[in-house]
């Protein structure tokens, strides 16, 4: 599991990283979770987001997209 992700569920996942309190890579993160396949809404909170999943959601997939954008999470 990837050491953002916090927690995951069927229907929800928690992404937490400190990455995501830089306004920049905040709102690439945010435009790149909005166009994801398989995620119904995003929910900003500090330095996370809430994710609100579909059931055919690919979270590999959607993780390895906001790495090519945000490479801090890789790291």
């Amino acid at each position: 599991m990837k050491s953002y992700l916090k927690h995951v569920s069927a229907e929800r996942a928690r992404l937490r990283h400190p990455a995501f309190a830089k306004p920049q890579a905040r709102q690439l993160a945010l435009e790149v979770l909005q166009k994801q396949p398989g995620i119904a809404g995003v929910k900003p909170g500090p330095e996370s987001f809430l994710l609100y999943l579909e059931a055919d959601a690919n979270l590999d997939q959607i993780c390895l997209n906001l790495e090519k954008n945000v490479p801090e999470l890789a790291a």
